[in-house]
């Protein structure tokens, strides 16, 4: 699962409109949903942060890549 900046103006509010409708997921909400388990605020905002720097630099990322990895560091940490 990959995010990326919408292609344009439409894309964007189609984006909008699903999420007020319930249809999406805070990143917190989808961070928890992969790791059944607990999640720190330091891991949180470290995988925001990583999901920004994409974002401003216009790479698509895997964000379930992203956040088992970043897990897993953890995990070894602990």
């Amino acid at each position: 699962m990959s995010v990326r900046n919408p292609k344009d103006e439409d894309e964007e509010q189609k984006a909008r409109l699903a999420i007020a409708l319930g249809r999406g997921k805070t990143i917190e909400e989808f961070i928890r949903f992969i790791s059944d388990e607990e999640v720190d605020e330091q891991l949180i905002d470290a995988i925001k942060n990583r999901l920004r720097f994409a974002s401003e630099s216009g790479e698509e990322i895997d964000v379930h890549a992203l956040i088992t990895g970043m897990l897993a560091i953890q995990g070894k940490w602990v």
